[in-house]
């Protein structure tokens, strides 16, 4: 592969020109032997700092290039006017492992200070830059160099006068010097482009969400298009296939042309599961019964044990997707135990997540440009491994604005050649051991909470007709709490964590007694009316108690099971026995079929007023022999005196 320069001749002498000022200018400038210093971290409250080469980082030997180091202040405050001093490492980083430390902050090999010049005033939000030439190392007239990788590193210091002062924001970027002779083999690039859509609430997407994702303009169907011009794999959220299965024919005519559509673009395609979730989570909180972990889990982090890798392992129809670091390899497919692997690569995927949601065109040419490193490097070793990389795993509301720009610049990347994630390829390496590490212990409480509270529901489901359709339904709402998108978004999960709580509780008190009014019994036998409510949507089993706290009141059968229908009440009557006169509050519990109570205790007041019945009875029997004797009376005195009869 060559690179269209400027004739040798001239080039030479422009550089040699410079490289003269520039030595001379080290001479004068105290501070500019090499250092090995600490990057400070890119960003920080005040603000973030990058950088690349203009015209492209793929330079020759001797070249005369422009970095340009752009500022952006935070939304608090203003960058003041200070200085940035650009470094070059000394020695080029001479294996892909060196190169990927440099850029993962790993390591701080020696730096060559090139320059250090004024930064203007940055106000809040805004960005600035300043633009820094330098000669690219190496001698143009030498034959049978090989391509080299440097290291570059932009330092925002307070002052230009003390260039080797501690910097507060720091970046690096890679320099790929390919002499003009060099022939570079191309190197396969395996992008995995993720559709998914924000995950909150755990439940199916409505019509009118489909509508707004699929319709023309709509996230779905701008990435959509995006794949159809430029192929990935695509891995799909099962939340929007689900939905759109689920609706049937009553989803939105935009969703169904989209589910058509979307088998034909892309070099495959594979599942997610509900919201991405993790699936080291899942498993962790999964009864084996729910999880649904599709032929290719893939796990968020590289926290991960080897138990977990086997367990996977067994449950996958395929092969585990896992970051690069969990093994140590150059390999694509990797054997480990009865675990196939698929190595998703870290850095390259960070790259080109940063490229995804830069916020400006700058932003994303400096993370391309490492990406273009990345690639170079794996590109002169000659290995036909091929390199996967995801795009970030983030909603297809935040990559559908900068995806197709980034995809193109992927594929015309020097070394690149955009093919497919080899998921069915057989191993090329064993491997005998992965490096081992378990999540923080904050990671581990929250999950063995989430894991206790959808027990909890599941064992509240066990009253059901149908349990598992209501613990499927419930099911999808943890697994969105372990949602991919969340990675970013901490506060978003707590809410979410908060929601499903607050969701549990009320799932829990679906099956209740009625709170009825006072009661009054007069007899010595007697029943009491009780209700009892379901809202959810299968009919239920439940054991009804029902406890007297004073012996006064004795029930006649304290356990009682009743059948309530789906979404709807019933009334019973529970048959006691009054000994004594008094108030007596009745308890009135439910539980499930092993004893375990479900929702509150209904308090039921009952005042008892026993022998009232036998009084009310001869008194009436007293009222209507009175009533009886004196008709008789009357009638008797009427035919006496002759009197006929009434007649009418």
């Amino acid at each position: 592969m060559r690179i269209s320069r400027p004739p040798r001749k001239t080039r030479w002498a422009r550089g040699r020109v410079l490289l003269v000022a520039i030595l001379l200018g080290a001479l004068a400038t105290p501070g500019t032997t090499g250092i090995a210093q600490a990057a400070a971290p890119p960003s920080s409250d005040d603000g973030t700092v990058d950088l690349f080469v203009q015209d492209g980082s793929v330079v020759e030997p001797g070249q005369v290039v422009t970095v340009r180091v752009t500022l952006r202040a935070a939304e608090a405050q203003p960058i003041p006017e200070r200085a940035i001093r650009l470094s070059i490492t000394e020695e080029p980083l001479a294996t892909e492992v060196a190169m990927r430390r440099f850029i993962a902050r790993e390591a701080d090999p020696s730096l060559t200070p090139i320059d250090a010049v004024a930064s203007p005033q940055v106000l809040q939000l805004e960005t600035g830059d300043v633009r820094i030439q330098f000669t690219v190392p190496g001698d143009p007239e030498a034959e049978d160099v090989d391509p080299q990788l440097f290291g570059l590193q932009a330092d925002l210091i307070d002052d230009v006068s003390e260039p080797g002062a501690e910097a507060s924001l720091s970046q690096r970027q890679l320099l790929t010097v390919v002499p003009e002779d060099a022939e570079v083999a191309t190197t396969p690039v395996a992008p995995i482009v993720t559709l998914s859509v924000p995950p909150a609430g755990g439940q199916a997407l409505s019509v009118g969400e489909l509508e707004a994702y699929t319709a023309p303009g709509g996230a779905l169907d701008v990435v959509a298009g995006v794949l159809g011009r430029h192929p990935a794999t695509i891995a799909v959220d099962s939340r929007i296939t689900l939905s759109i299965q689920a609706l049937g024919d009553a989803a939105p005519e935009s969703a169904q042309k989209w589910s058509e559509n979307l088998s034909g673009i892309g070099f495959s395609q594979f599942a997610l599961p509900w919201a991405d979730s993790d699936p080291l989570a899942t498993q962790a909180i999964d009864t084996l019964l729910y999880a649904r972990l599709g032929q290719y889990p893939w796990i968020h982090s590289d926290e991960i044990t080897e138990s977990e890798l086997d367990a996977l392992g067994q449950r996958s129809a395929q092969a585990v997707l896992v970051p690069s670091s969990v093994v140590d390899s150059d390999r694509t497919v990797v054997q480990f135990g009865s675990t196939r692997m698929v190595r998703v690569d870290e850095e390259l995927s960070n790259a080109l997540r940063e490229a995804t949601v830069a916020a400006s065109e700058v932003e994303a040419e400096a993370a391309l440009q490492r990406v273009q490193g990345l690639v170079a490097k794996r590109a002169f070793s000659q290995t036909d491994e091929a390199l996967v990389v995801d795009t970030g795993r983030l909603p297809v509301t935040a990559i559908s604005l900068r995806l197709e720009s980034v995809l193109e610049r992927l594929k015309n990347v020097e070394f690149v050649d955009i093919v497919g994630v080899p998921l069915e390829e057989e191993p090329s390496e064993l491997a005998l051991a992965i490096n081992e590490s378990s999540p923080p212990g904050q990671w581990t409480n929250f999950i063995t909470e989430v894991r206790e509270l959808w027990q909890s529901d599941v064992r509240y489901a066990t009253i059901a007709s149908d349990p598992e359709a209501l613990v499927v339904q419930r099911w999808n709402r943890y697994l969105a709490l372990f949602s991919s998108a969340w990675r970013d978004n901490p506060q978003g999960r707590d809410a979410e964590w908060q929601r499903a709580q607050e969701d549990s509780a009320a799932f829990q008190d679906s099956v209740f007694v009625e709170q009825g009014s006072a009661i009054t019994v007069l007899a010595d036998r007697t029943e009491l009316p009780v209700t009892i409510r379901n809202d959810l949507s299968s009919a239920v089993t439940v054991q009804l108690t029902v406890s007297p706290s004073r012996g006064i009141l004795r029930v006649e059968q304290p356990t009682v099971s009743v059948v309530v229908p789906a979404e709807s009440f019933r009334r019973i009557s529970v048959p006691v026995r009054s000994l004594a006169n008094g108030t007596v509050p009745v308890e009135l519990s439910l539980s499930n079929s092993l004893g375990l109570p479900l929702g509150e205790t209904v308090s039921l007041p009952v005042t008892i007023r026993a022998g009232w019945e036998n009084v009310i009875t001869i008194v009436l029997a007293i009222v209507i022999g009175l009533v009886f004797a004196i008709g008789i009376y009357r009638a008797v005195q009427r035919r006496l005196r002759g009197e006929e009869p009434e007649r009418g």
